[in-house]
Order: structure tokens, then sequence, then C-alpha cells
């Protein structure tokens, strides 16, 4: 827009491409002209020849005029393939009577005469050599080809396979299969448990689970199998029962000392298992709330319940204040709290017994002692019968929570626990629920339905933690918690029922 002009003069103007003959005009304007130095070449002249180069070049333009002659340029030279190179200078190669042929290429209005020019490939015949090995046919993976020795050490032979073409690798969700799976080395998986066996510590085969089907997605046969050395782990609880036994003859005092030493093995075991995790909890309090809940349990009773609990949330929030300043607190406390609830609050019902069974202790009998003992039994026989009949006959899963838990193991463990914990209890007599047939039976019934809960709940931390067992302490059983985590859901369900029937 010209600038110059009044307002009411001024028009918007655009951007106009013009064509060649259009600049032509323009630049041959007589303004423009003006303005052009003297000697400067106008639009449309041919530059200058550079000064002080011969260049006798034919000037050529396409299409050509039919006037020229297509040989001027004379004739090309070729080399054929059975024929060496002409030697330097252009002249034929000494001993060569083929070096002098006048063969020509024929020009290209001319047709072809299908003779092939020779490639030269280097100065030596071992380049031409080593070209003349290949083989336009394909060669098949199961042919022999011999190979030279380039250095590769040997794989081991044609049947390793190696990344996806190994088809017993274990895939990505065997990593992911926590509880109770067999060894890696077994194509089939077992029943046993609430429904399965514990695993072979060595490894655990994946067992695909997800979609809508839940536990009825799994993708693995059930089937018999042997999961773990079963003469070990039946040595290893009896030694663990008579231990407990003794222990329990002993008196209250020793059996308080045992139960806050396992609880707090198994606080630490949850605790290192949140460490591998990514959790940081505050280990130190943890354990020192679980024993401290333990012991005052046992001398104090429930009145010693509030204050461990208040301080410890307290002393929780100022670990992360002051202590561990800048991680994240709310995961991390939950944690520390959750493990802390979880057996340092249930399993501190043991001690809770025995603090209620004190006033009635004589001659080294305490009731409280008698409640522990109904508990254990009750435990144990859950655990022993879910094994057994999971083991011989577990085929339908129960719980995505567990994959390699089934109905039957379940039903086989409620049942035995009844069973034995009626006749165990009932009929030995052992004080206090013995002294009735009827509170024997009601205490079977409700501690045969509260231990697979117990089973799963930590079948259900297990999975979410990403291990296969909370600890190893204990051969073919894990750790302790691994192996009393249905009896800290029975030890507070035997305290409540004692409190109700007594």
């Amino acid at each position: 827009m010209d600038t110059n002009k009044p307002d009411d003069e001024k028009t918007n103007e655009g951007v106009r491409i013009i064509g060649a003959e259009e600049a032509e005009k323009a630049a041959s304007r007589d303004d423009v002209v003006g303005r052009r130095k003297e000697g400067e070449k106008k639009y449309g002249d041919r530059p200058d020849h550079p000064v002080g180069e011969d260049d006798d070049r034919p000037t050529l333009r396409f299409p050509r005029p039919a006037s020229r002659d297509p040989s001027e340029f004379g004739p090309v030279p070729v080399i054929k393939a059975d024929q060496p190179p002409p030697a330097e200078g252009g002249g034929p190669a000494d001993g060569d009577d083929t070096a002098g042929d006048d063969t020509e290429l024929p020009h290209w209005t001319e047709p072809a005469t299908g003779q092939v020019p020779k490639v030269i490939a280097g100065d030596s015949d071992e380049d031409m050599a080593a070209w003349s090995s290949l083989s336009s046919t394909p060669r098949w993976r199961d042919e022999v080809i011999p190979h030279e020795d380039h250095g590769f050490d040997d794989l081991g032979g044609d049947d390793v396979k190696l990344g996806a073409l190994d088809t017993d690798r274990r895939a990505a969700d065997d990593f992911f299969s926590f509880e109770d799976e067999t060894s890696a080395r077994d194509t089939t998986r077992t029943g046993g448990g609430t429904g399965g066996e514990r695993g072979d510590p060595e490894g655990f085969p994946g067992v695909s689970t997800g979609g809508e089907g839940g536990a009825g997605a799994l993708s693995r046969p059930f089937a018999s199998g042997a999961g773990r050395n079963v003469p070990v782990a039946i040595g290893v609880g009896v030694a663990l029962g008579v231990l407990a036994l003794i222990v329990f003859a002993i008196g209250s005092v020793a059996t308080m000392i045992l139960v806050t030493l396992v609880l707090g093995v198994a606080a630490a075991e949850f605790f290192n298992a949140l460490h591998q995790n990514g959790y940081q909890p505050a280990t130190l309090l943890g354990l020192a709330a679980t024993v401290s809940i333990a012991v005052a349990a046992y001398y104090e009773g429930t009145a010693a319940f509030p204050v461990v609990l208040g301080l410890t949330v307290i002393f929780g929030l100022l670990w992360f204040l002051w202590v561990t300043p800048g991680v994240p607190v709310i995961p991390n406390l939950g944690a520390t709290m959750l493990g802390f609830f979880y057996i340092g609050v249930l399993g501190s019902f043991a001690n809770l017994m025995l603090n209620a069974g004190r006033p009635f202790e004589s001659g080294g009998s305490n009731t409280g002692i008698g409640m522990i003992l109904a508990a254990v039994i009750a435990a144990v026989s859950y655990d022993v019968g879910a094994f057994a009949i999971g083991r011989t006959m577990g085929h339908t899963p129960l719980s995505e929570a567990s994959p390699n838990k089934t109905q039957e193991g379940l039903a086989g463990g409620i049942v035995t626990s009844l069973v034995v914990t009626f006749f165990v209890v009932g009929l030995a007599g052992i004080d206090p629920f013995g002294e009735s047939i009827g509170d024997a039976l009601l205490l079977a019934m409700v501690a045969a339905i509260v231990a697979p809960l117990g089973d799963l709940s930590e079948s259900l931390l297990k999975r979410d933690l990403g291990v296969k067992d909370m600890g190893g302490l204990l051969p073919e059983h894990g750790g302790l918690l691994d192996r009393f985590d249905a009896l800290l859901f029975v030890l507070p369900t035997t305290y409540f029922m004692g409190l109700l029937l007594l």
C-alpha cells in the first residue's frame, strides 16, 4: 500500500506472481534501464565466456536438431569380459591379441548388441575370486555350508535358541505368580494349601490369569505333583510343634517370650519385603512397636493397646519428619502401620490370652496357654488338611490372590480343622474349651472359617509385593509369617470366643 497517498486514496495491494514475459517487459522499462550500470547486462543477455579458459566442448541443446551427426562424438570403447584392461597410455597390453579390439558400443538410437562390459573390481585376481564364489541361486538354512573360523565363540550348536526363539523360557508373567507355585522345571501345576501346596523355593512357573474370568481364567491344568520336599517340610513342622509344646509346658513367661520372638521375626520379614518392593517404612519403629505391644499385652492386658497404638502413630509421623525427611509420608507410614497392625496387634492376642489366664494359673496349668494351644491346633490342622486334599484332588481354582489354591483344598482344610479341633480340644479336655463339648465344637467351627481368610490375606499381600515368600527361615515353608499366617486370624477369634463362652 502506498503510504504517500491521502487516506481516501489509499488502497490495499496484494502480491501477484508474474511470468517470464512480464518480468522481461518490466526489466525493459525506461525507469529500470536508467538505473542499470554501464555495460551491465540486461535481462535475457548471455553471460561472457570465462577469460583465459578454453572450452572447445560443443554446445548441446535438446532436443538435438536432425542436422547433427550422432557419430560426431566418436566411438565408445568397450572391454570384453574375458579381456584384460588396456595398459596405461591407451595401447594394447603386452601379449594380448584382443586388446586392440575395436568393438564399439552402439549409439543410443541403435539396437543393443547384448554385450556386457567387464567390471574391474580391483588390481588383483583375489577380488574377482571372492565375487565369483557367490551364486545366483538361493541357499537354504538346512543346507550344510562350510564356514571359516571368523573368531566367533561356539554358541553350543544348532539346538541353542535365544530370545523369542526359546520356547522353553519363562514368560514375563512367570515372575508375578507368587503363591504356592511348583518348580519351574514342572510343566503342570499342583493343587494344595487353601488350594495347593507351597512351591519349590528355587522357582515357580507362571499362571496366566486375567480378564473378567477371574480365577477361572487360569490357563494351566491342575495336576498332582511334588512342589516341595515333603519329608523336609513335615520334619520342620514336627520340630516346630515339639518346640511349642516344650515352651507351653514351661509356663506363661516362656510362652510370652516365644510369642514375642516369633512376632518380631515375622515383622522383620514383612518390612524387608516392603523394602524389596521400593517402600521405605520406618522399620526400626515398626519392630519396636510390634515387640512393645506383645510384651505390654502380657503385663497390662487390653489397657496397653491404646497407649502403644497412639505412641506408634505419633512417633511414626516424627520419624518421617526428622529421621527420613523428604520420603513420601502417606504410603510409607501406611505400610509401617499395616505391618504393625497385621502382625503386632493381631499376634499380641496370644499374650493377651496369657494375661487373661494368669489369675487361674495353678500348678503350672494356665487357661491362657490352653487357649493358645486350641488356636494352634485349629490353624495347623487347617493347613495340613488343605495341603493334603488340595495336593491330591485339587483342580478348581479358588482366588486370583493365590492362583495355586483350589476350592477342594479349601473344603478339605475346613473339614480337617473342624474335626481335629473338636476331637483334640473337646474329647481330650484341653482347658478351657475342652470342659464343654458344645464350646469345643463352636470354637472348631469358627476357627475353621477364619483360618483360610488369614491364609488368603497373606497371599494377597505377597502377590501385591511381588514376592513368593515373606522369608526363608524355615526350609520348605518360607518364613515365619508364611507359616503362621492363618494363626494371626485365629488368635483374636479364639480370644473373643473365650470371652463369650467362659
